[in-house]
């Protein structure tokens, strides 16, 4: 594989990784939301205190995950740097 396939392969994996993450982080914003909504309307259940807790921790790994996504593409737009768990999978060998 050329040089220039492997950094297409490495790019293309890093790009996916991002949407994914970004998606993730979206749907779990939008059950926070919805979570609220119910909260204002009074129609959550009984344990809605930790549902809507757990739902915020949710929101906030997910974010954690696509911040660390879009570090991972931006460091290899922007220099080369390829992530390590990319180098061993033979993506970028």
């Amino acid at each position: 594989m050329t040089d220039w396939w492997q950094k297409r392969e490495i790019d293309r994996k890093l790009t996916r990784e991002l949407h994914v993450s970004q998606e993730a982080y979206r749907m779990a914003t939008i059950k926070v939301r919805d979570m609220i909504a119910e909260v204002e309307a009074g129609i959550l259940v009984a344990d809605g205190n930790l549902a809507l807790q757990q739902a915020y921790r949710a929101r906030t790994d997910a974010f954690a995950v696509w911040k660390t996504a879009l570090g991972r593409w931006t460091d290899f737009v922007k220099s080369g740097a390829i992530p390590e768990d990319l180098k061993s999978d033979g993506a970028a060998s």
